[in-house]
């Protein structure tokens, strides 16, 4: 057999196991608890847009190269190609050639905003469940490996459950094959799987039997800005790059470099709308759509506190597509992860002491965003906040709600206005996304997304009329974000 064979055999021989240890019964029940959580924008949207897609790769080895990355921050290495403009990422989860895992889908599929794709070699209708069930946003399906009924039977489960399907080819037969099948995204290996040998310009001879509307993606070997440039001229939509991305310890500017400058990297502002405590607000922010609901959870102190029970209710009143967000100050950390692992909330914002370890603990346990929050008035205060293991960060006044901002100039100083970077453990920096809070409201919203360009921006009181939330006001703050750049 040649290596792929070898390859799709010893999938279907670990695919059975995995089937009598997790059967395709739970796999069903995981994917229908987990059916009320935000979708992200499907994989054929994101690689649709206008321009080159990029889809990066997250691989620690391969068959051909053999150990690619021996330090391994997987997801470290996904947040990089989101915050460089990748419009997906792929993620290998073969565990005998690629030393790929599960477990690095999930979490990084629980970590970013952009599509997930599961790469590995799909052989079983099982694996579909598994991809979805894991939060996968695309699976791969391999015509060298699957007849034309899989094909076509695979694409269409994959459809049912909210996945699209990348069905990659090698040649002029499997392209055609592709297209049969009822393929929305084709991709073609310049990568012979059967002999590891590549030739990017297998991408360009193939494009002409591509049907227009079919996003057309070329996979493999591409390793420069002239391949770039070459693909875009004959109308490829996508490149999937791999090794050339992971043996780069600067991730973003190799991926910068390969197009030719920076890419298109959607900076509009979100919005996240704090301290909702009433059936009324969650009908408020559901008519609005806000990107952020948060909740202030076991807070006795606060007056916009909600009970676990409370925050139940509240969460089935609110609309899917809204990320729910639980405000804790210094709560058991079991709490926290509780409530985080059964889906009730999306992300966990801290507000109390919590230190480092704290986040550290949560994040394991849980695999979900967490965001610190950080009083802001001195310029140690900012880099401190920057040095946080928390997924993001939220810059605040801190003076519990005076409506009043602190000094924007502090993030100017310290050169964190377009792109806020700190030190990993492993020696790479990273974008560290921050919210901003603080006396922000109607009239200075626009000025604050304009001067301190925030990932997104927190707002609570200003939106309260009497002590409670205000639908009109909650309206015309997401309007103002919105269209604001």
């Amino acid at each position: 057999m040649n290596i792929l064979d070898q390859i799709a055999a010893q999938t279907r021989e670990r695919i059975e196991a995995e089937k009598r240890q997790t059967p395709t019964e739970v796999l069903i029940r995981r994917i229908e608890e987990a059916a009320h959580k935000k979708s992200k924008q499907s994989f054929y949207e994101a690689l649709k847009k206008p321009g080159m897609s990029y889809i990066c790769e997250v691989k620690k080895a391969s068959p051909s190269k053999g150990l690619i990355a021996p330090d391994f921050p997987y997801l470290d290495i996904a947040r990089d190609y989101e915050a460089a403009g990748a419009s997906a990422i792929s993620c290998l989860t073969e565990p005998f050639r690629f030393l790929g895992k599960d477990t690095y889908l999930q979490e990084i599929a629980a970590q970013v905003e952009i599509p997930v794709l599961r790469k590995d070699f799909t052989v079983d209708e099982y694996m579909i469940y598994q991809a979805r069930a894991l939060g996968a946003s695309a699976v791969l399906l391999i015509c060298a490996i699957l007849d034309d009924a899989q094909l076509r039977s695979y694409r269409e489960l994959a459809g049912s459950l909210g996945l699209d399907a990348l069905v990659e080819a090698h040649d002029e037969t499997e392209v055609c094959r592709a297209v049969k099948s009822g393929a929305r995204i084709i991709g073609v290996n310049n990568r012979d799987l059967k002999t590891f040998q590549v030739d990017v310009t297998n991408s360009v001879r193939l494009r002409s039997l591509i049907p227009e509307g079919t996003v057309y993606v070329s996979e493999s070997g591409i390793r420069s800005a002239q391949d770039i440039q070459i693909l875009r001229e004959n109308r490829v939509d996508a490149v999937l790059i791999g090794e050339t991305l992971m043996r780069s310890p600067q991730k973003r500017e190799a991926l910068e470099e390969l197009n030719g400058g920076k890419l298109g990297v959607s900076r509009q502002t979100k919005i996240k709308i704090c301290g909702l405590s009433r059936p009324e607000d969650i009908a408020a922010v559901n008519e609005a759509k806000p990107d952020y609901a948060g909740f202030v959870v076991e807070v006795p102190k606060s007056r916009r506190n909600v009970s676990v029970a409370k925050l139940r209710e509240l969460m089935a009143l609110l609309d899917p597509d809204i990320t729910s967000v639980g405000v804790f100050v210094n709560a058991p950390v079991d709490l926290v992860a509780g409530l985080l692992q059964d889906g009730v909330l999306a992300m966990a914002q801290l507000h109390g002491q919590e230190d480092a370890t704290y986040v550290e603990a949560l994040k394991k346990q849980t695999g979900r965003p967490v965001i610190q929050a950080f009083s802001i008035r001195t310029q140690e205060d900012v880099q401190r906040a920057f040095a946080s293991p928390a997924d993001y960060i939220l810059l605040d006044q801190g003076s519990g709600g005076s409506g009043q901002t602190f000094d924007w100039s502090l993030l100017e100083d310290a050169d964190v206005l377009e792109e806020a970077d700190h030190t990993t453990e492993s020696g790479r920096r990273q974008p560290k996304p921050f919210f901003l809070a603080g006396g922000l409201g109607a009239e200075n919203l626009a000025e604050a997304i304009r001067k301190v360009h925030p990932f997104a921006v927190d707002l609570s009181s200003s939106l309260e009329t009497d002590g409670k939330k205000d639908a009109g006001k909650i309206r015309e703050a997401v309007q103002i974000v919105n269209k604001t750049k």
